[in-house]
């Protein structure tokens, strides 16, 4: 029987592994040659695999977490900017919110340094799989702290339903009882109703992406129907519709997302979640994840942390987050 131990471990695995494939080909088209062989052939091979931001931020959502025994928003922004690595290649916006950390802007303010707003992307929903792990069981729960750990630093209202929409695909995940088998057309429907109320627009690329099931489909015309690019409401669908799709294959999940281009490392993190969350660390190729680099907060940390989020979940209920922006 797949134990919880692994799902946390799949989650958190899965998104490292998704990320680090997907990094060489971010900004690729979906039309590009190079997607139809380079990532299979780079997924064949034995490299250090390199995390980006996305991976990095999910290392400083868990380590907080552990830290805190709960998701405090003050304690996260300030170990996402403390901690984070320029080099892993931060969006504009990213960088201006750690800055203005630096200056001493608050967390209930600094989302919206970069845009009065609040940011549309997909960060939110990239690093969401700690607080998945932590409150699955608790779906009301799981939605409020998905919500507010975004509002940190994507707080606009696609941004924030984007991170809820990928931490509830996630509480599904993790709770399929039989991890091989998957009705695509029926999780696609009932994320679809569960997200409509914060985001009709999310609601209805996944009613489309569910008629995508069917076939025949290509590359470009899933890109096309759902958007591959660094918005949530078109990068988080794009996910959710590779796992609906080619489950229980974590191989083909990742890849298939990878090869619709746009935001690739990211598309491929937040597939690779859910798939990992599905079949465990073990569902995972084990050779992808020695490929993983292996650093000071690197594969063992990352096994380390998700470790402790199941202790955690074993010896207390969080409280819920009291930051709202």
């Amino acid at each position: 029987m797949l134990s919880l131990r692994s799902r946390f471990r799949g989650a958190l695995l899965g998104g490292f592994v998704g990320d680090a494939l997907g990094r060489p080909f971010e900004g690729s088209t979906a039309s590009d040659a190079r997607l139809a062989t380079e990532p299979r052939a780079r997924a064949a091979g034995a490299d250090t695999w390199l995390y980006t931001d996305d991976t990095e931020m999910t290392i400083g959502v868990a380590e907080s977490i552990v830290r805190r025994g709960a998701l405090d928003a003050e304690d996260l922004l300030a170990t996402l900017a403390r901690e984070h690595e320029p080099a892993r290649g931060y969006g504009k916006g990213m960088r201006m919110i750690f800055d203005a950390v630096a200056g001493g802007t608050s967390a209930r303010r600094a989302a919206f340094v970069p845009w009065k707003e609040g940011s549309r992307g997909n960060g939110a929903a990239a690093r969401v799989a700690p607080v998945a792990c932590l409150h699955h069981e608790d779906p009301a729960a799981l939605e409020a702290v998905a919500e507010e750990s975004a509002g940190i630093t994507h707080a606009h209202p696609i941004g924030r339903a984007g991170c809820v929409l990928q931490a509830i695909a996630l509480g599904q995940a993790l709770t399929l009882h039989a991890p091989g088998k998957l009705d695509g057309e029926a999780f696609l429907s009932s994320l679809s109703t569960r997200i409509a109320p914060r985001s009709p627009a999310l609601a209805s690329k996944l009613l489309q992406a569910a008629t995508l099931l069917a076939g025949p489909w290509s590359p470009r015309t899933v890109a096309a129907a759902l958007g591959n690019g660094v918005v949530a409401d078109e990068s988080v669908p794009l996910a959710i519709f590779a796992f609906a799709a080619w489950f229980p294959s974590f191989d083909e999940v990742v890849l298939r997302a990878i090869e619709c281009g746009g935001d690739t490392d990211t598309i491929g993190a937040m597939s690779g979640a859910l798939a990992g969350a599905a079949l465990g660390e073990e569902g995972i190729p084990a050779p992808w994840i020695e490929n993983l680099e292996n650093g000071r907060r690197g594969r063992d940390h990352v096994i380390a942390l998700a470790d402790e989020i199941h202790r955690l979940r074993g010896t207390r209920r969080p409280d819920r987050l009291k930051y709202h922006a």
